[in-house]
């Protein structure tokens, strides 16, 4: 793929690195060292956080990516497209702050908040979207100028490796949990300083206003992008956090601690999408741009494929690993249906692969939108009806439906409007290679330290797993990564 599969291998790497400190954090320090309340009030805030963060960003994460391709010109310094963002943000965060203090009465309301525990924190979340928002909009310049791996290696990467440190500060007395929220949000909000040090040095920090003939020119195309991408990335992102919100109203701090800590073993199996998705954006939007439909079709294929390949592995590594991971944290043992359905979900959202991107990327990009505010409708309606009778399990449920309409329709608009269909067979033999994998786990005894276990099931579930694909060359991409590795091993 160029410079998708470079970026993408390295930004691979940057996110399983953050996915192991992550895993640390929140699947093992946290819920050991943290009440299940303090555990709920982090995840909560960084949810509000998320929510506001993409609403005051007002669309200018996709101007980015669509409408930058036009203004590219480093010796213009792009025409001043960075200084209108930066902008329009700013007016974003003003309508977002008049939003927020109008809802932190019902945020400290006894029904929502019932330990009190929130409404001691939650001055935290105005200044952590203030932040935030520009976090977005930098990561977003950043794969605009095709370098999506400052953006992964800082936010997927840098933040859990300083969420770790500040963890360890509470672990070890250095600080009290006081000390230690105020620690994790300077460990959330750290890219922003690094992000415009990094542009700085690159000469790519402009302070150039936008230049008035390419506003006139593309200004109906940024109003209409900005307005859909405001509607796309807040209901992205509150899709993705009110559950979290609403398993608060409905169930407690407490409970969101535990929907939070499994709800982050399903999203292990999201993450290598992340990477990809990154550099995929700008990629597609250029041959978007060029009506280059063979670059997108190739996108298209590749990434399902490579996607759902990976994905599997890690579902399989999960769900083989079950027993032993709520013998690590048996005080969340009631959130394994959460484990088993979030990653069903997110393993039929890698099956998509590249899907979510190419339509966003190209003229009917309006239609993504509209997905989205359908989705929040569906979520909260699947939440208002499974909370209460199923309790976390239920709110898992909303999620895996929700996943699954999304990205049937994400498929079914492809291929009706653009001729796109990346599946054959090679998607059912992953499918089998699954199954064959959890059928060879049954037949593995089970260790009595966990921990032993846990290494021999899964090295041996790996090889295995990585063999046959190899075998069958499932993926091209993977085979051919496969075979520098054991070039390199020969070499020595």
């Amino acid at each position: 793929m160029g410079v998708i599969a470079k970026q993408s291998i390295k930004g691979t790497v940057y996110t399983y690195a953050g996915a192991v400190l992550g895993f640390v954090n929140t699947g093992l320090l946290m819920p050991k060292f943290l009440e299940t309340n303090q555990v709920g009030l982090i995840n909560l805030l960084v949810a509000l956080t998320l929510l506001f963060a993409n609403f005051a960003n007002l669309g200018m994460g996709s101007v980015n990516v669509r409408i930058f391709p036009f203004f590219r010109d480093e010796k213009e310094q792009h025409h001043g497209i960075m200084m209108l963002g930066a902008g329009v943000v700013l007016a974003g965060i003003f309508l977002s702050l008049i939003v927020f203090f109008c809802l932190q009465g019902y945020f400290k309301s006894a029904s929502y908040d019932s330990s009190g525990l929130l409404s001691r924190y939650i001055f935290y979340v105005p200044v952590l979207f203030f932040l935030t928002s520009y976090i977005f909009f930098f990561s977003s310049y950043f794969r605009a100028l095709f370098d999506a791996l400052t953006d992964i290696f800082l936010r997927e990467f840098l933040v859990r490796l300083l969420t770790f440190f500040a963890l360890l500060a509470y672990i070890f007395h250095g600080v009290d949990f006081k000390g230690f929220v105020l620690l994790y949000v300077l460990a959330y909000t750290s890219p922003l300083p690094i992000m415009l040090f990094i542009l700085k040095k690159s000469g790519q920090l402009y302070f150039r206003l936008p230049d008035k003939k390419y506003w006139h020119i593309h200004k109906k195309e940024i109003f209409k992008v900005a307005f859909w991408g405001i509607v796309a990335g807040f209901s992205g992102m509150a899709v993705a956090n009110i559950d979290k919100t609403m398993v608060t109203g409905f169930l407690g701090l407490e409970a969101t601690g535990v929907y939070s800590v499994c709800f982050y073993f399903g999203v292990l199996i999201i993450m290598p999408a992340r990477a990809l998705s990154g550099i995929s954006a700008i990629v597609v939007a250029e041959a978007w741009s060029k009506n280059d439909r063979e670059v997108i079709r190739r996108v298209y294929k590749k990434s399902t494929v490579n996607l759902f390949l990976v994905g599997s592995l890690l579902y399989v590594g999960i769900l083989i690993n079950l027993d032993n991971i709520f013998l690590i944290i048996p005080k969340y043992a009631s959130g394994r249906g959460v484990i088993i359905f979030i990653g069903a979900g997110y393993l039929f959202q890698m099956l998509g692969g590249m899907a979510g991107v190419i339509l966003s990327t190209s003229a009917y990009y309006r239609v993504s939108s509209w997905m989205m505010l359908a989705m929040i409708l569906l979520v909260t309606f699947s939440n208002l009806v499974f909370i209460p009778r199923l309790g976390l399990v239920g709110a898992a449920w909303a999620s895996l439906a929700s996943i699954i309409l999304v990205n049937v329709f994400l498929f079914l608009f492809l291929y009706v409007k653009f001729k796109l269909q990346p599946y054959n067979y090679k998607h059912l033999l992953i499918v089998a290679l699954m199954a064959f994998s959890l059928l060879i786990n049954q037949l593995l005894p089970q260790l009595e330290f966990y921990l032993l276990d846990i290494f021999v099931r899964s090295s041996i579930i790996v090889i295995i797993y990585i063999s046959v694909a190899y075998i069958f060359k499932i993926s091209e991409d993977a085979c051919r990564i496969f075979d520098v590795f054991l070039n390199k091993l020969h070499s020595k």
